[in-house]
């Protein structure tokens, strides 16, 4: 867990005084990195990398195709669930899909929710430095991404 902490913690220290500032997101941020649980070897798995609406295809026979693999990636699986209800899938349909697939592997759903949530508040980070930090973006075009993370902060109640 050390590693994934180290992660939040780069995002962090990316973003400037004043946004780590804003509803103490920083330290709310090392917070839920600290309540991730400690993954084990047989929790990694092959991910995917950038599962969202844009990488789905129908084939002419009905038959769902995912493509664009260039970010595949040993991963924990909820890393391939930060996407989902950025531009695609509803809250409700997002948490139907979580319990599903939390049936199906027999895991504790409340315990990879949070996973999934935690991994999205790093995804929202991420974009978010890279876009204003990186490649110089105006903050007002990106500040979408910490108000994100700071709603999903408060959907853990951190």
């Amino acid at each position: 867990n050390e590693y994934i902490k180290k992660i939040f913690s780069n995002e962090i220290i990316r973003l400037s005084e004043s946004d780590r500032a804003i509803n103490g997101i920083g330290r709310r941020i090392a917070k839920i990195a600290n309540l991730l649980p400690r993954y084990k070897d047989d929790d990694i798995c092959l991910c995917h990398g950038d599962v969202r609406h844009a990488n789905f295809l129908t084939g002419r026979d009905g038959k769902l195709w995912l493509i664009d693999w260039e970010a595949i990636r040993y991963r924990v699986p909820a890393s391939d669930f930060n996407q989902l209800t950025h531009d695609w899938l509803t809250e409700e349909e997002d948490i139907e899909l979580i319990i599903k697939y939390c049936k199906l592997r027999n895991i504790v759903f409340s315990v990879f929710l949070l996973e999934v949530l935690a991994y999205r508040v790093l995804w929202h980070l991420r974009t978010y430095n890279f876009e204003v930090n990186i490649r110089g973006g105006k903050k007002s075009d990106f500040d979408y991404h910490l108000g994100r993370a700071k709603e999903i902060l408060n959907k853990v109640e951190l």
